[in-house]
């Protein structure tokens, strides 16, 4: 059973927004994750947009209506932001890039280009290239949550990524290993830290877990043993996740009594309650 929690924003008192981080490598479930939490989120009332950083645009690629097309992309916008950046010229407009999907999912695209990203900065000679992004969502006033799905390499997109955020999720799958993937990702996140030292690790969420195996069960002991927050709820693997992206929309819009969509709900839930304590 899913309980929902009052549609009451957790940072309320403190600011107007919350920017969340899914970080990871790649296969472990950002984009699913990205999508499901920001439609879980909406579903509680909350205004969501979400932001694809991945030049492997997933995100975009799921929510893109039928026959549509991204003409305007977040590649678009890190080019207007590096001018205003050399050049003192405005920055660009807040809605710029700006969609919705067919479920309702507000989002900015992504596109193959975005994957120059490092170059282009170094070609220009950008000073402090990894606030780029997040001088484009200050400009945002309409939101409780920005959901930002980055790239499983760690490079400039998931450094602006994670510059931006006010914490970050990282989604695994429980496989054997699968830990030491996470702690090859933390060293890194300590030098972005440099950058934002407020950035915090909300938790690491098992996705995609066969819960029958004793593998995936030794995994999840091996986990939440790290000494890392790990949220409670596990997403399921489910033939319901994989063909939901078919049809444009989260799990939560296409089969909302299936178990994955059911895990979704109560891990936003469990979410939202551990905001409302840490905040």
């Amino acid at each position: 059973m899913t309980s929902s929690p009052s549609p009451e924003h957790p940072k309320t008192a403190n600011t107007n927004m919350l920017v969340i981080g899914i970080a990871g490598g790649s296969g472990c479930g950002k984009t699913t994750t990205a999508i499901n939490l920001a439609a879980a989120l909406k579903k509680n009332d909350f205004n969501v947009l979400l932001i694809d950083t991945d030049s492997n645009p997933g995100l975009t690629q799921v929510l893109l209506q039928p026959g549509e097309v991204a003409e305007v992309t977040l590649t678009d916008i890190y080019e207007k932001l590096m001018e205003a950046r050399v050049d003192g010229t405005p920055l660009p407009d807040a809605n710029m890039g700006k969609k919705i999907s067919a479920e309702g999912l507000e989002y900015i695209p992504c596109d193959v280009n975005l994957g120059s990203l490092e170059y282009m900065l170094n070609r220009l000679d950008i000073q402090d290239p990894a606030t780029l992004l997040k001088s484009f969502i200050e400009q945002q006033t309409e939101y409780d949550y920005i959901i930002i799905d980055s790239p499983g390499d760690f490079d400039q997109r998931t450094i602006n990524a994670l510059v931006a955020s006010d914490e970050f999720i990282i989604p695994i799958v429980p496989e054997p290993m699968c830990i030491k993937a996470v702690t090859e990702l933390l060293p890194n996140i300590d030098m972005v830290m440099a950058q934002n030292p407020d950035l915090t690790l909300s938790g690491i969420l098992l996705t995609n877990a066969q819960m029958r195996t004793n593998l995936t069960k030794r995994a999840i002991e091996e986990i939440r043993d790290s000494g890392l927050p790990v949220f409670e709820n596990i997403i399921p693997r489910a033939t319901a996740v994989a063909g939901a992206p078919v049809q444009g929309k989260s799990v939560l819009a296409t089969d909302p009594r299936n178990a994955a969509a059911v895990a979704y709900d109560n891990f936003c839930n469990e979410y939202l309650q551990l905001e409302r304590e840490r905040y």
